[in-house]
């Protein structure tokens, strides 16, 4: 079953706490995510809600790489292979802090910590949309995309260490090594896609 509109608002809101909180009215963001065993199911299916944006940015790119000659791969192919891609990750990562979650000690606030990353994943896309929209209405140009691209995935990265703190309750040295596993979980999901479809000449 798909998430209901009030329920979408709500994480949203969550995410937006993450980042933004008022030093003088502090506001839980977890506060805002539902944490119950329907809810961390419900949130899986946030992907179909990410879905349409990840076909469009897999489009850009396959035209940017084919452009630099760095793909011979057909635009179903690559699209197919970067779907899959993305979820991979969204159910490699969660069994990956599954396995590690007893040695950091997060066990118990494991489920509200998948919701919260779960949901952040449409949060991401939302905000890369307006950036590849530009590309496609010829407002930018892929150097542009490209770099603009990769400060984003940076203050994701710092976001995600924020994430960590707020829904593990956890230090930030724990943080780190969490987002550190979800970087390794993008490389080897990117690297497998890859040599599975063989996207890269």
């Amino acid at each position: 079953m798909l998430p209901g509109s009030a329920e979408v608002r709500a994480a949203m809101q969550g995410v937006w706490l993450v980042i933004f909180q008022n030093p003088e009215h502090p506001r839980d963001p977890m506060d805002y995510f539902q944490s119950d065993t329907d809810a961390f199911f419900r949130s899986f299916m946030v992907f179909f809600f990410t879905l349409p944006i990840y076909i469009m940015m897999a489009q850009v790119q396959w035209g940017i790489a084919l452009a630099y000659e760095a793909t011979a791969a057909t635009s179903l192919t690559f699209t197919i292979a970067q779907i899959i891609s993305e979820a991979m990750q969204w159910v490699l990562f969660p069994a990956l802090v599954m396995v590690v979650a007893r040695p950091l000690k997060i066990s118990a606030r494991f489920t509200p910590y998948i919701i919260a990353v779960n949901w952040s994943s449409l949060a991401f896309a939302l905000f890369f949309t307006p950036l590849y929209l530009f590309y496609l209405f010829g407002l930018s140009g892929p150097e542009s995309l490209i770099i603009v691209s990769f400060l984003f995935q940076i203050a994701g990265l710092w976001y995600l260490w924020r994430l960590a703190q707020a829904a593990l309750k956890c230090n930030w040295l724990t943080a780190v090594e969490l987002v550190v596993l979800i970087l390794a979980t993008r490389f080897f999901v990117s690297w497998l896609a890859d040599s599975l479809f063989g996207l890269s000449l």
